[in-house]
């Protein structure tokens, strides 16, 4: 796999804006953001991808223990779409 300057970049961005917009602890910016940026395009099969998650969770202390609760629920409002605490704003045609 390779990383390049402008995936690290990906990755301090998604930090920096769930961290200080107070989504997501430091650990769990630091997780979501690895996920997003390297791990979601790796084949969830091949092991690899689960492997990489239990490393990292070891390593980032605070991390969420399953990272799938997060996502077990999907939430619409008339102002916003998504899955705590990922939410876009619907727009005007769908509300």
């Amino acid at each position: 796999m390779e990383i390049s300057v402008r995936d690290l970049l990906t990755w301090v961005e998604f930090v920096n804006k769930t961290v200080s917009g107070s989504q997501l602890s430091i650990a769990d910016g630091l997780m979501h953001g690895c996920l997003l940026t390297f791990l979601d395009s790796m084949n969830p099969l091949d092991g690899v991808k689960q492997a990489a998650v239990r490393f990292l969770t070891s390593k980032i202390s605070g991390v969420a223990s399953d990272l799938t609760e997060t996502y077990q629920e999907f939430h619409r409002s008339n102002d916003v779409i998504g899955c705590h605490p990922f939410y876009i704003p619907i727009g005007k045609q769908l509300r």
